[in-house]
């Protein structure tokens, strides 16, 4: 590779990543990124496939919203805001309900004197600083509103980098029995500015600077993609020479024997058919860790899943490092209830009270 991108002057896609990923020194960096996408892909039904679909991402010209990472901040950001939301309505409540109790108090102090000392003086600070945190969290509230409006990308970056919400702080001491609210004003506060930061975060460059990136990574991502499907040939054959195979090869090569491809699509072969007569079960344990080119194989020698039993726990999912994808599982519990039946071992049979 490093020989082609001479001969083309250094101007090829694969030169441009080897300038990101290695050094004058060592190129370890760079053979460790091809190695690992490499083996983590291996976990696909169609590894190749799937690495240039992932680089044909790069070359869109979508609105930066409508893009894969668009969607994913997007999404981030619903749930940030739906959470947001949650916290609000509840704290603007309580502080409303506090505030109607205490500023009775508040006016019959004032009425009575007009240099108030001690409770009476701690009294109306607490007053004036409960109004000052309830207009604080309003103007979280509108923000919350805001971004819950179709924007566009820019709309939202603009929303999030102007707010600046009303500065306050907590009271060093406040009326007896008020402590649990004061630390509770304080949580939420931190919970909402931790919310906040993490939308700016995502949304800190307009649409215009993301879809450059986009464009400058494509060259990277096209760069990779050339030298995991060169990797993949030589392995191939330096393999088939040895006459060897791995375990991922016996997988591929099994789905092989399955599925074939006509007229541009892929449909099961004669071999998928008659082996999925054979069986009347499919008993699939530990599903939460299955890969998705394990579950095409499980698909393929069933009839149609319609014989399929899995059990699994998302909780006890550890084999991510290997290609595992719980995410399979997850998907099961949103088929429509004619497609799956779901049965909730909710009863623990390893261990009991004493």
């Amino acid at each position: 590779l490093y020989q082609e991108s001479e001969e083309q002057n250094g101007n090829d896609d694969f030169n441009k990543l080897a300038d990101a990923l290695a050094t004058v020194k060592s190129d370890n960096n760079l053979r460790s990124v091809i190695l690992s996408i490499y083996v983590s892909i291996l976990s696909h039904p169609f590894p190749i496939a799937w690495i240039e679909n992932a680089v044909k991402m790069y070359e869109t010209d979508l609105p930066f919203k409508e893009t894969e990472w668009g969607k994913v901040a997007v999404s981030r950001l619903e749930h940030i805001n739906s959470y947001m939301g949650r916290l609000l309505k509840y704290i603007l409540r309580v502080i409303t309900e506090r505030l109607v109790d205490f500023e009775g108090l508040a006016s019959a102090i004032l009425a009575a004197t007009s240099k108030p000392k001690g409770e009476d003086k701690k009294i109306l600070t607490y007053v004036e600083k409960l109004n000052a945190f309830k207009n604080c969290f309003e103007d979280y509230k509108k923000l919350s509103d805001k971004l819950s409006e179709e924007l566009s990308w820019n709309e939202i970056v603009a929303t999030i980098s102007e707010f600046s919400p009303t500065s306050v702080s907590l009271p060093s001491k406040v009326p007896e029995g008020e402590e649990e609210l004061k630390k509770e004003i304080a949580n939420y506060r931190e919970e909402l500015v931790s919310a906040v930061k993490e939308i700016k975060d995502l949304f800190s460059r307009t649409e215009e600077e993301c879809k450059e990136e986009i464009k400058d990574s494509a060259s990277l991502a096209r760069g990779l993609c050339k030298a995991i499907k060169r990797y993949d040939e030589k392995f191939r054959e330096i393999k088939n020479d040895r006459g060897i195979a791995d375990f991922s090869d016996l997988e591929h090569m099994t789905l092989n024997l399955l599925l074939e491809e006509k007229d541009g699509k892929y449909v099961r072969t004669k071999q998928s058919i008659e082996i999925a007569a054979k069986y009347d079960e499919i008993i699939i344990d530990e599903y939460q860790d299955t890969n998705g080119l394990q579950d095409s194989i499980f698909t393929l020698i069933s009839r149609d899943n319609k014989n399929m039993f899995m059990v699994g726990d998302l909780k006890q999912s550890i084999y991510r490092f290997r290609g595992g994808d719980p995410t399979i599982f997850k998907k099961k519990y949103s088929l429509d209830s004619d497609e799956i039946e779901i049965i909730h071992l909710s009863q623990n049979f390893r261990s009991r009270m004493q």
